[in-house]
């Protein structure tokens, strides 16, 4: 394993954590970017630990954020 795919898949990872945390803010469009980037780094490192963590972290957060904005979008109207 090259030494800048240990790096990928901590980044992926970050971005990951991050667009968890941001789905609380899902108004900002943070969280779909963050979570796209997490998918697309956990992909490109899907056969290492880290890569597989990203990318289910980064589609729950996507998932997460689909749910929060849907909820959002029915509860005020």
């Amino acid at each position: 394993m090259p030494s800048g795919s240990a790096a990928v898949g901590w980044t992926a990872v970050v971005l990951a954590v991050l667009a968890l945390a941001t789905v609380v803010a899902f108004w900002s469009g943070l969280p779909p970017i963050l979570a796209a980037g997490a998918a697309l780094l956990g992909w490109a490192q899907r056969g290492s630990r880290r890569g597989q963590v990203a990318l289910t972290l980064g589609t729950l957060a996507l998932i997460a954020d689909v749910l929060v904005y849907l909820g959002d979008r029915t509860s005020l109207y």
